[in-house]
């Protein structure tokens, strides 16, 4: 898979140079918070600043994505038809997958025109969405999903500039009071309250006294 790679980014890029255009890489939502052990996320491999129905477009890309496996365990990913449909050879899966050590690897390369890519392409959408388990986080804690391009080209074969966004961030929820703990504060506050209560009638019933005296 490795050598076939090579040699499909070699071929792709043979009569390209770099060009001026810099798109944008990031990964959606950029949060996702109250999550807890055993839950799935979903994280969705974006990218934009592509013309939209207009050159520059997306013909090829590489991309590591890399996570703390002590703490996600890599499910799935499915790449969606940006760059042509892979079921009708529109474009090919050349994809690594899960190295085993806490990088995923997803690589797309497209065989249509530069003119099919520029119709079907906007400016921004989804490549890819990329499942993970939870694992032992503690409460409160997060744990964050990286990026690093390997190679971006468009529709001509020319080498893209790529900007990446912000790692996408998933954090446990905070620990719940307990219903017990929660039952035993509702009922201190109410003592307080009829202690207040019984105090200020007594101070009442004592000022009347001393008035009825005078």
């Amino acid at each position: 898979m490795r050598i076939m790679k090579s040699v499909v980014f070699t071929v792709v890029l043979l009569f390209g140079g770099v060009a001026n255009a810099s798109i944008m890489l990031w990964l959606d939502p950029a949060v996702q918070s109250d999550v807890a052990t055993g839950d799935e996320v979903s994280l969705t491999l974006m990218v934009g600043g592509l013309g939209d129905g207009v050159p520059d477009s997306l013909g090829a890309f590489d991309v590591d994505i890399m996570f703390d496996e002590s703490l996600l365990t890599f499910m799935s990913y499915d790449l969606f038809d940006g760059l042509g449909d892979i079921d009708a050879f529109e474009a090919d899966d050349i994809s690594w997958g899960y190295d085993g050590a806490s990088t995923i690897n997803l690589a797309e390369v497209s065989y249509l025109f530069d003119f099919e890519l520029d119709a079907l392409q906007s400016s921004s959408f989804a490549l890819a969405d990329i499942v993970f388990q939870v694992g032992a986080l503690a409460a409160g804690e997060s744990t964050t999903v990286s990026l690093s391009p390997l190679e971006f080209s468009d529709s001509s074969g020319v080498s893209l500039l790529v900007d990446l966004g912000d790692d996408a961030v998933i954090t446990a929820a905070q620990t719940a009071v307990s219903a017990p703990a929660s039952s035993a504060l509702l009922g201190f506050s109410f003592l307080l309250l009829y202690l207040r209560r019984q105090t200020r009638t007594a101070h009442t019933k004592n000022l009347s006294t001393t008035i009825a005296n005078c």
